[in-house]
């Protein structure tokens, strides 16, 4: 009898020691909810991190994003193929009666420059020198009639270009009401050297069914050298009665970046005509407009021409070496553009 007794206590001993029979309210043996693994396989185009290595059952996971390439965004993370929740910048999920492995997908961003509804301006620079003040990004709308708009704008890299440094300036139609677009303001003291990508969203607060959204990158730098054409513009004088002896002439680019080191005006002195013609020769930066302005001083006055709109060489494709609307514009390097200059009644 005594070994008897013995054998139920060593028995009942063992049967303490494993906790046999008892479950979590999961359902899950109490011996299987400590030391499931967590493991990841990392994306080629940012890093994950995860605050545990281990976990119990039904124990919250937190997945953390860093290092994101530039040109890249997060599309998904996952635990064992199912998704995680997004919580702000990160990603949990709560762990499940097994091992885990953590996976994630990245698509690369695509620029999205104009829609039906908004467009950014081809003149407007998406690269912009730090420390130059406040600067501006034209977008251009084709909303229908709207005087209430609704607006967002965030910047993928906040180290770059913080929200902070960013807002929105609404433009109007001449003399009304109407929003027809937006000036993008950037403080550019506020802002670091580097690349982050600008996702601009627009609604139509007057018609609930018009909205769009804007994506173009933007490169902060430290100094800026824009690429340049040699073009020549000619002037016209022919037509112009009891003409002065010298002409001045002003190049202005109304497109010009601050902080670049291209001029912003380029000015011409004391020219004067052969056979009825002045020519000067400039670079142009490619892609901007640029004011023209001929003129003489005449006991102190300034006496300015006008132009007749002008077309030169080009394609309906690639647009037009062309004086219109009151810019100067080139499409060609090595062109040359002649003006007819001539006094107006103004």
């Amino acid at each position: 009898m005594k070994k008897i007794t013995g054998l139920f206590l060593v028995c009942g001993l063992a049967f303490a020691l494993t906790g046999c029979g008892e479950k979590t309210s999961s359902g899950v043996s109490s011996n299987e909810v400590l030391n499931k693994t967590i493991s990841i396989t990392q994306n080629e185009h940012f890093t994950m991190t995860s605050d545990k290595s281990n976990a119990s059952i039904d124990e919250k996971v937190t997945v953390s994003i860093s290092n994101i390439d530039v040109d890249y965004e997060v599309t998904g993370v996952f635990y064992n193929d199912i998704a995680c929740q997004e919580e702000g910048d990160d990603y949990t999920f709560l762990m499940p009666a097994k091992d885990v492995v953590i996976t994630a997908t990245s698509s690369e961003i695509k620029p999205v420059l104009s829609t039906k509804y908004a467009a950014i301006s081809s003149h407007s620079s998406l690269t912009q020198v730090k420390d130059q003040g406040t600067v501006y990004l034209n977008i251009d709308f084709a909303f229908h009639y709207m005087t209430i708009l609704k607006s967002n704008v965030v910047s993928s890299n906040s180290s770059v270009i913080p929200d902070t440094a960013i807002s929105i300036e609404n433009t109007f139609s001449s003399q009304s009401n109407i929003i027809n677009g937006v000036k993008l303001k950037i403080d550019t003291y506020n802002v670091t050297k580097g690349k982050t990508w600008i996702t601009a969203t627009f609604a139509n607060g007057n018609v609930s069914s018009e909205k769009t959204e804007l994506v173009f990158p933007i490169t902060i730098t430290d100094s800026l050298t824009l690429d340049t054409y040699d073009e020549n513009l000619k002037f016209n004088v022919s037509g112009i009665t009891n003409p002065p002896s010298k002409y001045q002439v002003s190049l202005s680019d109304a497109d010009h970046v601050e902080g670049s080191t291209n001029p912003e005006s380029v000015p011409f002195s004391d020219l004067t005509s052969t056979s009825s013609v002045i020519s000067v020769d400039f670079k142009y930066v490619v892609g901007h407009r640029y004011y023209v302005n001929l003129y003489y001083v005449d006991d102190g006055n300034y006496i300015y021409y006008s132009f007749a709109e002008t077309v030169g060489t080009g394609s309906t494709a690639t647009g037009f070496d062309q004086y219109k609307s009151y810019f100067l514009s080139f499409v060609n390097p090595n062109s040359s553009l002649t003006l007819r200059a001539y006094l107006s009644d103004n």
